[in-house]
């Protein structure tokens, strides 16, 4: 019996935080009856809230500048007493460590100059029973999680020239008990509402790094019910805003966590500092290979500003500028254009529509897929203002060009409802018309199509064949896949089917598909001999290609493919030679062409044939 079920698209939410600063914090005084100007924290200082840590170092920010030579005494008190704190104006900090304490501690600060006293205060509370994220855990499995998170951040970071991230035990704490957290109260995001929760750890990211004592620049990104962290870091990079933190040059350190459910949890740190103000593109300059497709679904929304959500898009196309906290982006203009020229509709997200603190990028999201092959190019005309008078120019223009061929890198299935799921993971971006069948010798299993899964048959162990059919691609594809049963699950929705061996057949399947839509060669000769070489001219040289069998062949009446020598001839791959491996037989024949690539990474429109016939 065949049952149909709307397949979820909508399995995975995206969550982003703005990075937490100290210097969002500053603010300058003056005296109005002395030289004395100093700038201090105006939260107060560290710690904060609840900690774990019961000897802490207790450290307020303030730098003090006697212009006309006013002289200052710093003091500091704790719960009442005062402490012998030492003042280091290299690093503008009073710091004093506490000996042990317990339960909730009251600090204050006061700044003695001229006979007038500025005091500032703070609490923070000791946790009697501190909360141990990783105690009890299956800790081989999250540190795997978490180097295979650097692994695959780090890869991006690397062909953007960016700084690479090491792991961190104190964010790896952070994340893991944010996770945990997430098990019971998901629908809390990045806060934790709910102080009665044996995993709560402060309510905003910034409070539970005070928790952990990590101090510096930090950040969260969280992705829901995955499978593993790879994919996770994948669908991350690919929604806009979360690939503002990811690209971020001022983050050198990363945690991950990650809990039953599948929910994914990273926290990236650093000192938030960086020599000189950095913009960063992605896709980058003359990038290959890049998506065609995004679904955005991303916490916060950029489509809020089009009244639109949870629709299909282009691959969005992001410009970050990294500097100081108080730098904003102003971008005039900013446009997508395909190879012809010819401007591409775009949503933009631009510097001028978001609130204030957050405007330091600018996104152009295609309203649909891009074309497979396609060279883009994108033109950003934009500055950096500095002060109410000082401006630098950031404009960038840079092209990429799209994958021209569909791709999977991998499959797994999930349950849900008493139903197994197919997922598939694109490297090209998803076709969301594209028809799935899944196959076990001739005996059709599942298939995908508008959204809807059709289970025809249970899952059994064995070889399958998995056919995709793309049309935004016009493309077909054939992968082998091995599937055994394996009970041992590592998260809430993952299945006991599980797939051991995926790759895709070296030939594609109904390529009359494609060439029965092309173009018809009416200048070829009608007739020709047993042994006849063809001799294909490009009008520019072509890109290499691993197989130029695979967009050069020949088919006999019945479609079937005929063995025949393809190759170029010159260095210059200008013009093909096409010749029988052994003499056609009498008949008719086609010639096809499938679109290629030249070198100057232009795509040919469309594909030719050439009928011929041997006599």
């Amino acid at each position: 019996m065949k049952r149909t079920i709307m397949a979820l698209f909508i399995l995975w939410t995206f969550f982003l935080i703005t990075p937490v600063s100290a210097e969002d914090n500053l603010q300058v005084m003056e005296k109005d009856d002395t030289g004395l100007q100093w700038e201090y924290y105006r939260e107060g200082g560290t710690p904060q809230g609840l900690i774990t840590k019961t000897n802490p170092y207790i450290t307020y920010y303030i730098s003090v500048n006697a212009n006309s030579g006013e002289s200052f005494l710093l003091k500091m008190f704790l719960n009442g007493e005062e402490v012998e704190a030492s003042y280091n104006p290299a690093t503008d900090k009073l710091t004093y460590q506490a000996g042990e304490l317990t339960g909730d501690n009251h600090v204050r600060v006061e700044l003695h100059s001229g006979g007038k006293v500025e005091e500032w205060s703070w609490s923070f509370s000791i946790d009697e029973s501190p909360v141990r994220p990783l105690e009890g855990a299956d800790t081989e499995k999250l540190n795997r999680i978490q180097s295979e998170a650097v692994t695959t951040i780090n890869s991006y970071r690397d062909d953007l020239s960016l700084p690479l991230l090491s792991s961190n035990d104190k964010l790896q704490q952070i994340a893991q008990g944010h996770s945990n957290y997430l098990e019971e109260h998901s629908e809390d995001g990045h806060t934790q509402r709910n102080p009665e929760s044996d995993w709560f750890t402060g309510y905003q990211v910034g409070d539970r790094a005070k928790y952990f004592n990590y101090s510096g620049f930090i950040g969260e990104g969280i992705a829901f019910q995955e499978e593993n962290s790879k994919d996770a870091i994948h669908r991350l990079f690919d929604a806009p805003y979360h690939r503002m933190s990811l690209i971020d040059p001022r983050f050198s350190q990363i945690g991950t966590g990650y809990n039953e459910s599948g929910d994914f949890v990273a926290n990236y740190g650093g000192s938030g500092v960086i020599q000189s103000p950095e913009t960063v593109v992605y896709p980058s300059d003359n990038q290959q290979d890049v998506k065609l497709s995004w679904y955005a679904f991303e916490v916060p929304n950029p489509l809020r500003f089009y009244n639109k959500d949870a629709v299909w898009t282009g691959y969005p196309i992001s410009f970050g500028y990294f500097g100081s906290p108080q730098d904003e982006l102003q971008v005039a203009q900013a446009t997508l254009k395909n190879e012809k020229g010819e401007r591409v509709p775009v949503y933009d997200v631009l510097p001028s529509m978001e609130e204030e603190g957050n405007k330091t990028h600018a996104f152009l999201i295609p309203k649909e897929p891009l074309t497979p092959g396609m060279t883009y190019e994108v033109d950003v005309d934009a500055s950096v203002s500095y002060s109410e008078t000082e401006s630098v120019d950031v404009s960038r223009s840079w092209s990429f060009t799209t994958a021209s061929s569909l791709s999977i890198r991998s499959v797994h299935f999930e349950e849900q409802n008493g139903t197994t799921f197919l997922k598939e993971e694109w490297d090209s971006g998803v076709d969301p018309d594209a028809e799935i069948v899944l196959t076990k010798d001739g005996e059709e299993f599942m298939r995908k199509e508008a959204g809807s899964q059709t289970t025809s048959s249970k899952l059994e162990t064995g070889n399958y064949q998995m056919t995709v059919t793309s049309p935004l691609f016009e493309e077909t594809k054939v992968y082998d896949l091995t599937i055994r049963n394996d009970q041992d699950l590592s998260y809430q929705y993952d299945s006991p089917w599980v797939v051991t061996e995926f790759s895709p057949q070296e030939k594609e399947v109904e390529r009359e598909a494609l060439w029965s839509n092309f173009s018809d060669w009416s200048s070829a000769e009608k007739v020709a001999s047993a042994n006849k070489e063809w001799t294909i001219a490009f009008n520019q040289s072509m890109k290499e290609v691993d197989n130029i069998n695979r967009y050069i062949y020949v088919i006999d009446e019945s479609g079937q493919e005929i063995d025949v020598s393809v190759g170029w001839k010159g260095e210059s791959q200008k013009e093909a030679v096409v010749s029988p491996t052994s003499d056609y037989e009498d008949g008719d024949y086609l010639l096809i062409i499938e679109p290629m690539e030249a070198a100057t990474n232009q795509m040919m429109e469309d594909g030719l044939r050439m009928a011929f016939t041997v006599e």
